[in-house]
């Protein structure tokens, strides 16, 4: 089953992803946040940050659900833990292909819909926790990580984005 935003005469926001990241190089550097739709531009950010020699570091992933997606009256920023590119079904029979992106509670979601797991019909993991290093839970980065997700969540909300 897949939940899509319903019918409007203005298009519902999407959810978008938030990357924190640090400068290797300099501890002293305060955590960047990138915001990126839920496409391409943000999986090659995360190739050029994993690659040999950059000196980004990530500090975390998160993806910020606008209110009617999360079912709450507010957005709401929630730490990745998988970003994967696959195809599923959604009602009425017809196969979506889409970014599909793994929060810490586990349920799944694309820019514009819930997906679950008896829905996806190919996926191919392109990131997951721990892997690439940098991309995960790492104790010494938890109190950006918990900063971050509150700080986007009360700057979209007061923007009412």
């Amino acid at each position: 089953m897949v939940r899509q935003a319903k019918t409007k005469s203005a298009s519902p926001e999407t959810a978008r992803v938030y990357v924190g990241v640090l400068n290797g190089l300099d501890r002293e550097a305060d955590v960047q946040i990138k915001g990126f739709e839920c496409g391409t531009e943000l999986v090659k950010f995360l190739d050029r940050c994993n690659r040999e020699g950059s000196t980004s570091c990530i500090v975390d992933v998160q993806l910020a659900l606008p209110p009617w997606l999360n079912t709450t009256d507010s957005w709401v920023a929630q730490s990745l833990i998988a970003i994967a590119h696959g195809r599923f079904q959604v009602p009425g029979g017809r196969a979506r292909t889409k970014y599909i992106f793994q929060v810490a509670s586990g349920l799944m979601y694309t820019d514009d819909a819930l997906v679950f797991p008896v829905n996806i019909q190919e996926c191919t993991i392109l990131y997951k926790m721990g892997d690439p290093p940098g991309f995960g839970q790492q104790p010494h980065l938890e109190p950006h990580q918990v900063q971050m997700s509150a700080l986007i969540g009360s700057l979209l909300n007061a923007a009412g984005a």
